[in-house]
């Protein structure tokens, strides 16, 4: 979708290859924090590229917006799943998709859906059960979210 969000993966050495669940986890958290989620779609479709196919540069010719990236070749399509968990980590606060918040917490899982909810009562809402600074709370929530009971 036009504004969406991108994520980008980096590898913790140049000989380690990137598993299979990283690259899921970052298109959830893609299609998670992109307009699908506000919208009240329950999937998706996200793209992902290697680093040599993206360019901030136009080709010949061509026009590209100011902030804008422009993807050259294949692209690697999945369908995703917008299920969002927010939890406390060792960090912080973290919001994204269950499987990568479930990795990262220090304590209990609070599992999101999308909602029409006012941000700062679910804000609080989470806060007062699982603890954490609101204003970090808010900075992490996606649009448009309520908890899941």
């Amino acid at each position: 979708m036009a504004g969406s969000p991108f994520f980008v993966i980096k590898k913790n050495s140049i000989d380690k290859e990137i598993d299979k669940l990283t690259i899921k986890e970052a298109a959830d958290a893609t299609a998670i924090f992109s307009k699908a989620w506000k919208l009240g779609v329950s999937n998706t479709e996200v793209y992902y590229v290697s680093p040599d196919q993206v360019s901030k540069e136009a080709k010949a010719g061509e026009f590209i917006a100011k902030g804008a990236f422009m993807v050259i070749g294949k692209r690697n399509f999945l369908n995703t799943d917008l299920k969002c968990a927010i939890a406390m980590t060792k960090e912080g606060t973290m919001a994204g998709p269950i499987t990568a918040v479930k990795k990262n917490a220090t304590g209990k899982v609070l599992v999101l859906q999308q909602g029409n909810e006012k941000t700062s009562d679910i804000a609080k809402e989470i806060k007062k059960q699982i603890g954490g600074e609101l204003d970090d709370i808010i900075k992490v929530l996606p649009q448009g979210v309520k908890i899941s009971k």
